[in-house]
């Protein structure tokens, strides 16, 4: 092979390798590397340029050896080849950094979009932040990224800020944190570990969870409240399930404990001959999801027998009866008084029917408006849904005051009635010792409170807003 056509080929591909050299500066972007490594392909071709042209001129032609120059050639040959390779590399790899950026734009607008916070930081400064996190601390998103997570911790800053860089686990924990202006509020932190730029990092979400914690500790206040009126309340008050277990009750009656009651059923506790009665009363309000009431006799303190007059009203959840709530109402004294009437006077006893009647027709209201009531939701909000409807909706006035009898603390409609009030309102805004006839009788009430915890049947003169005395009948529990 003649050594002019290796050294023309030679110059030939080291020129092309020179011009994609410097073609990569476009599609890389790294000027000076390709800048030099084109530079110096091209004096490579540069000079065997000159060998060619000194053998044009035989006199001055140096002594070449047709070997050495096919080496050459193939060097040139696997030059441009590598070169050539690195286009659809490089193209590659900027594709690949095109699809990080994206994907990082991505994350970062979803990150904004969040409605919790989330931050990422080294264990020293945060590196970023989204702006639910600086609106959660009344920053601006800028302000946030170099601080310290120390910066936003209210209290025991020292164990907060190690447990948020090495805690091991991804379980969400509580911590207090401050605001901005000073204002304190309840987080729940989640965090893990991540790599953010060869380094290592930490990954944390944050929800401010305040007006939750605030909402959930006046809803168990509420609930004790009306957990300390029922089981104070004078009447019992139950839940039973279809088949009549007893599920819970705000106290058991004389003689028996709490642990041989639950879990018993209501037919354990009643005369056999209203075991049907029982039953179809339950039947109803399982199957309609309406209230039922019914009267019963059943074993009294002693080997005496009582009566009780009962509302069975349901417990919905999820458009499905799944409780029923009974209240029984010891009506003894009331069934004694009825029987001595009715044989002693049938004036009498009309009245006691058209009383009757009155209860019926007062029972049937509260039927109605229990059957209104929305549905309840969730537990507690469901116990003190009854508990307040219970002492509202009671057939007979219910109210709680002071000992001294300077405030009354709570009432329901029937007691406003009772005293001619327009509103319970109304009522509440006298002390209860003006709404009393008799001084003396009331301070004989205190005095057996005092002694006996209990009062039953405890009768006394009252003076209603018009100022018409009419005679009462108390049960009252200190």
């Amino acid at each position: 092979m003649d050594i002019r056509v290796v050294l023309g080929l030679s110059v030939l591909l080291q020129l092309g390798a020179a011009g994609l050299a410097l073609w990569l500066i476009r599609v890389t972007g790294k000027r000076l590397a390709w800048t030099l490594l084109a530079v110096g392909i091209a004096l490579m071709a540069v000079r065997r340029s000159l060998s060619l042209w000194y053998m044009s001129d035989a006199g001055t032609a140096p002594t070449l050896e047709l070997a050495a120059e096919l080496v050459a050639l193939l060097i040139s040959i696997f030059m441009i080849t590598g070169v050539a390779l690195i286009v659809p590399l490089s193209r590659s790899i900027q594709r690949s950094e095109q699809a990080l950026r994206e994907s990082e734009a991505q994350f970062r607008g979803l990150c904004d979009s969040a409605f919790d916070g989330v931050v990422l930081h080294d264990g020293n400064a945060i590196l970023e932040a989204n702006a639910a996190f600086a609106q959660m601390f009344g920053f601006e998103k800028e302000e946030v990224t170099g601080r310290s997570m120390a910066d936003f911790v209210a209290v025991d800053t020292g164990r907060i800020a190690h447990e948020t860089d090495t805690r091991p686990t991804e379980e969400p924990y509580e911590l207090e944190a401050r605001r901005r202006d000073g204002e304190t509020i309840r987080l729940e932190v989640c965090g893990r570990r991540t790599t953010h730029k060869g380094r290592e990092a930490r990954v944390i979400a944050v929800r401010d969870i305040t007006e939750s914690k605030k909402a959930e500790s006046e809803l168990r206040e509420s609930e004790e409240k009306w957990r300390s009126l029922i089981e104070n309340a004078p009447v019992l008050i139950m839940t039973v399930e279809h088949d009549g277990t007893i599920r819970t009750m705000n106290w058991a009656p004389e003689g028996h404990g709490p642990e041989e009651v639950i879990g018993s059923t209501v037919y354990d506790h009643v005369e056999t001959e209203y075991h049907a009665t029982m039953q179809t009363a339950l039947n109803h309000v399982f199957e309609t999801g309406k209230t039922a009431t019914f009267e019963n006799r059943a074993p009294g303190p002693g080997e005496t027998i009582s009566w009780y007059a009962n509302n069975l009203a349901p417990v919905i959840h999820d458009d499905k009866v799944v409780l029923a709530t009974l209240i029984a109402t010891d009506i003894t004294y009331r069934k004694h008084a009825e029987d001595a009437l009715r044989h002693a006077h049938d004036d009498l006893e009309r009245r006691v029917e058209e009383r009757t009647s009155e209860l019926k027709a007062a029972n049937e209201r509260l039927r109605h408006e229990i059957g209104e009531r929305e549905r309840i939701d969730a537990a507690l909000r469901e116990s003190e849904a009854q508990y307040r409807h219970l002492f509202q909706n009671a057939q007979v006035g219910m109210y709680r005051s002071t000992i001294d009898g300077s405030r009354m603390l709570a009432a329901n409609e029937k007691l406003a009635s009772i005293f001619g009030c327009d509103s319970v309102e109304e009522l509440l805004s006298e002390p209860p010792l003006s709404r009393w006839a008799d001084a003396d009788a009331r301070a004989e009430l205190v005095m057996r409170l005092e002694r006996d915890d209990v009062v039953t049947n405890f009768e006394v003169p009252i003076r209603t807003k018009s100022g018409e005395r009419r005679c009462s009948r108390f049960d009252s529990s200190a």
